[in-house]
């Protein structure tokens, strides 16, 4: 019997899916059901942040992690805690308000079985000064899943 994964909902885990202040860690959850045979081994998690607009903007890279195996058949929620890339970094080398792109790749035994893609709305709550478009303080990140690819 083989293993078949079925992807149900993802997620911020906050109930309004923003996450205040941009330097601020949040939880991305992900709910799988798994039928058939559970798996044996870890899941690799790699999640990434990459600015959309503006190349050649390099990709930061938030973790690679493994995500303990899903030992039973049935839903498994899967919590990835994220750290957002550094602010200040990202408005030096891009429009840190530009559309970007949360990717979360999941991976079995290196090959990949589920791509996430969270469009990432980064807004600034600018007071008077350009300068504090550059504080952390002032942003805050919008998350909405825009697409799922299962292989």
């Amino acid at each position: 019997m083989t293993t078949r994964v079925e992807f149900v909902w993802a997620g911020v885990k906050k109930a309004d899916a923003i996450v205040e202040g941009s330097d601020e860690p949040f939880t991305l959850c992900i709910v799988l059901d798994v039928f058939g045979k559970a798996p044996k081994d870890p899941i690799d998690v790699i999640v990434t942040w990459s600015p959309i607009w503006q190349p050649p903007v390099d990709e930061f890279e938030l973790g690679e992690f493994e995500v303990e195996a899903l030992q039973t058949i049935g839903r498994h929620a899967i919590d990835l805690p994220c750290v957002p890339p550094n602010f200040v970094e990202l408005a030096a080398t891009c429009d840190p308000t530009t559309q970007t792109a949360l990717i979360v790749s999941l991976q079995y035994k290196e090959r990949e079985f589920l791509l996430l893609g969270f469009s990432v709305d980064i807004r600034c709550d600018l007071q008077e000064t350009p300068e504090e478009f550059t504080d952390p303080t002032f942003a805050f990140y919008v998350l909405t899943v825009t697409f799922k690819m299962i292989r």
